[in-house]
């Protein structure tokens, strides 16, 4: 009998005790990774995960001040939003998706540009607007 480890639980598939780990047959790990169709509002997962990036750096935004002091967390979140819209509007370069695709740049740059300033300690509240204004017309373009 060998045993298949399906989603935390055991099912037996008929034979002898196993006397070592034994790899599932494929028709096994098949019946185990059933996953229901996803809803309409979630059908792209990517331009979810670029919506996720866009809120998390928009969350970020709205506690910076010019003296802000650069923490890891504070850039990988920027740094990740800028390098999903960037990627995004290379990858997704449909000629229908322009205008989206000129937003999401305008939000990488504005991003990449509160990084660097806020690591070299420059950081002013003009570059922490535009950068909101970019994000959110992100958002705005994504929905």
């Amino acid at each position: 009998m060998a045993l298949v480890h399906c989603r935390g639980s055991v099912t037996s598939l008929g034979g002898s005790p196993p006397t070592s780990p034994i790899r599932p047959p494929a028709l096994a790990i098949a019946a185990c990774s059933y996953r229901p169709m996803p809803s309409p509002r979630h059908f792209n997962p990517k331009i979810e995960d670029e919506r996720n990036a866009a809120k998390n750096a928009k969350t970020i935004l709205g506690g910076l001040t010019p003296s802000s002091t650069p923490t890891d967390r504070i850039i990988f979140v920027l740094r990740y939003a800028a390098n999903g819209a960037a990627t995004a509007a290379l990858i997704r370069g449909l000629e229908c998706k322009k205008a989206l695709d000129a937003i999401r740049d305008e939000a990488a740059k504005s991003l990449n540009a509160v990084c660097s300033l806020l690591e070299r300690r420059r950081l002013t509240q003009d570059v922490i607007d535009q950068a909101n204004r970019a994000v959110e017309a992100w958002l705005n373009a994504l929905r």
